[in-house]
């Protein structure tokens, strides 16, 4: 089930970025990041779970649209993938010190 939400979200993705490039439409990335793209918000959620071939292939078709795009979805991710390690570690602190006396 998980695999279907990762496909669909990616050729979700790649669909609304090569419309973007096709009709020369200006595509903000953040607004991408946080109104289509899902695969970031799952990254947030549950780690280092998406296949690495969507994140470059994302990052690749978006830096066909904008060269200023280069780089910022890979980074993206792993903005999200360290926020979900930090708090992991955070709740696996909080929930060992609830034990201890």
């Amino acid at each position: 089930m998980r695999d279907l939400l990762f496909r669909q979200s990616f050729a979700y993705n790649l669909v609304e970025i090569i419309t973007a490039i096709v009709t020369s439409e200006n595509l903000k990335f953040n607004s991408f990041i946080n109104n289509t793209d899902i695969l970031v918000w799952i990254a947030l959620e549950q780690g280092d779970v998406v296949p690495q071939l969507y994140i470059s292939e994302i990052d690749k078709a978006l830096t066909e649209l904008s060269t200023d795009f280069n780089g910022k979805y890979i980074e993206a991710y792993a903005l999200a993938v360290q926020t979900y390690n930090e708090n992991y570690e955070i709740d696996k602190m909080a929930d060992s010190s609830i034990y201890v006396s």
